[in-house]
């Protein structure tokens, strides 16, 4: 008997042991559970707790006292599902120690449903579902108001769901510090997007002087990578199409493809990938075509009511376009990689590796806004490289545009022909010799001393021949004959009308002189013909009035 009295008492010390301990156990979990309020803002991932709910029909009243469906902790630091198509309850207790009374609770990675309940009223509803005017905080960020008094603690549960990634890692700010740190991470993405588009504004114009069709590639380029990072970020939902929530999330994707595309053709322009490699100029046009028929298909497929039967007959298509968009993205970053890598190692290929320095920050930014997502990394430290590393690969990217076009000027300069400074002093020598002749007194000289050594007058604007320096200035002809023994001084008469020859032909070769090109080349650099012929010829004594009269002599 006695054995049975010992054992009662066991149990109920036992019990009640138990009991006490639970009680503890109660209270030091609600104390954890508690969040003490401060400025700035306030992480609550430490003190919540998560529920899943894989086929998303539980209701607020039957998670709300948390006995049927038991709540886990959540991370101590953050957590990511990743990409689930599961419903996530997350409830968390704060106590405001705040001098104000209004506060703001934010979620990160924007869910496409968010609801939040305080267990006194109906829920407040936001979401990227929804249309923007239907938020109750007018921010691209998922965020509720609500009102908690200084001294008090509350209880709050979050429902989010969503078809991309989800990151459970809510914070509670004052709102006047929300504000603030949103008016600072705004004025830096603006810088950000400010240097995209002012850099695009500018080649826009050196394309409109230039005509380069490089500009041109460079300035759509940065347009749809800008427009693309709003999209990311909700600012053109916020902006540019409020009442659109579907195609505010369809856009995203479809200027990834466009972004792809155009960085492609700007890759061939700016590095000349078809004068070094036909078959990956090839392969590069066809990853551009290829992005731009998949950023038309994933527009199509919009589930909304402008385009629903495309969506139904697209909606096979629809489920691999994440493969096959992943696919396009990672060929297009190598064959732009190899593009470059290959065209900086040529000699002189400043441009080149300017490019790929540019390519290079763009990929460490994307990869780590990739990591971001993915739930890697906290989103807030991720996304800010994604926009600095897109501004710095437009400063860069310019400067590579910039020297591609210097470079190719210089190769202009080299392949002019050396002859172009003699064909200027022709040109300069018959303009002189047209003045000279008008006023020089008349003298029997050869027709061609006139230009001294210069192509015809009537060809020197078009390719005409240059200065041949061996050849003699002028030779009189009656010199050489008296030198032969041929009537010395004889010519006095046959030299005036010789002389007047010469000076028509003097000022006939001004006139034509003035009217040539300053710059006349010819890469020949050869007598005009029968030239030599001509002047053998004249010196003949027979045929003395023959070489007058073709030289513009009388008779």
């Amino acid at each position: 008997m006695k054995g049975f009295l010992v054992l009662g008492v066991c149990v109920a010390l036992v019990l009640v042991a138990g009991g006490v301990s639970a009680a503890a156990l109660g209270d030091g979990e609600a104390a954890l559970a508690v969040t003490e309020l401060h400025a700035g803002r306030n992480e609550l991932a430490p003190h919540a707790f998560v529920l899943e709910d894989p086929a998303g029909e539980l209701t607020f009243a039957e998670v709300r006292d948390g006995v049927a469906h038991p709540f886990r902790p959540l991370a101590p630091a953050r957590e990511s599902p990743g990409h689930s198509s599961s419903v996530y309850w997350l409830r968390f207790r704060v106590r405001n120690t705040t001098a104000v009374s209004s506060l703001i609770v934010e979620l990160q990675m924007t869910p496409e449903v968010a609801e939040l309940y305080d267990g006194d009223g109906p829920p407040q509803r936001s979401g990227t579902l929804l249309p923007f005017g239907a938020r109750g905080v007018a921010d691209a960020r998922i965020a509720f108001r609500v009102t908690l008094a200084p001294g008090h603690d509350r209880t709050y549960w979050v429902r989010q769901r969503t078809s991309d990634t989800l990151w459970l890692d809510p914070a509670m700010w004052p709102e006047v510090d929300f504000w603030e740190s949103r008016t600072a991470e705004r004025l830096f993405d603006g810088i950000c997007y400010g240097v995209i588009l002012g850099l695009a504004v500018y080649n826009l114009f050196l394309f409109l002087a230039t005509r380069d069709r490089s500009y041109l590639l460079y300035v759509v380029f940065q347009i749809t990578n800008g427009l693309a990072q709003t999209a990311f970020n909700k600012y053109t939902f916020q902006y540019l199409w409020p009442d659109h929530p579907v195609w505010a999330m369809q856009s995203v994707p479809v200027l990834e493809f466009l972004v792809l595309a155009t960085g492609l053709m700007f890759a061939r322009a700016c590095l000349d990938v078809r004068r070094m490699s036909p078959r990956l100029d090839t392969a590069m046009r066809g990853l551009a075509i290829g992005s731009l028929v998949l950023a038309g298909v994933w527009m199509l497929a919009r589930p909304d009511g402008l385009t629903s039967g495309a969506a139904r007959a697209l909606a096979p298509v629809v489920l691999i376009l994440p493969v096959v968009g992943s696919g396009v993205a990672l060929a297009s970053t190598v064959l732009i990689t190899v593009a470059g890598v290959a065209c900086a190692v040529r000699p002189g290929a400043t441009n080149a590796r300017v490019f790929l320095v540019a390519w290079a920050v763009l990929l460490v930014g994307t990869a780590i806004a990739v990591l971001a997502s993915l739930g890697a990394i906290a989103a807030g430290d991720g996304f800010p490289m994604m926009k600095l590393g897109s501004a710095v690969e437009a400063v860069l990217l310019s400067l590579a545009l910039a020297s591609r076009i210097n470079r190719l000027n210089r190769e202009r300069e080299l392949a002019r022909p050396r002859g172009g400074q003699s064909a200027e002093l022709c040109v300069r020598r018959l303009r002189r010799a047209g003045r000279a002749a008008r006023r020089a007194r008349p003298r029997r000289t050869r027709a061609r001393s006139v230009g001294a050594g210069c192509a015809p007058a009537d060809r020197v604007g078009a390719g005409a021949h240059q200065v041949d320096p061996r050849q003699p200035a002028a030779i009189p002809l009656g010199g050489r004959r008296s030198a032969r023994g041929h009537r010395p001084g004889g010519g006095d008469r046959s030299g005036a009308r010789a002389g007047g020859g010469a000076a028509a032909i003097g000022r006939r070769a001004g006139r034509q002189a003035d009217r040539a090109p300053a710059g006349a080349v010819d890469p020949a650099r050869r007598e005009p013909p029968g030239a030599a012929q001509h002047d053998r010829q004249c010196d003949r004594g027979d045929a003395r009035r023959r070489c007058a009269a073709r030289d513009g002599a009388r008779p």
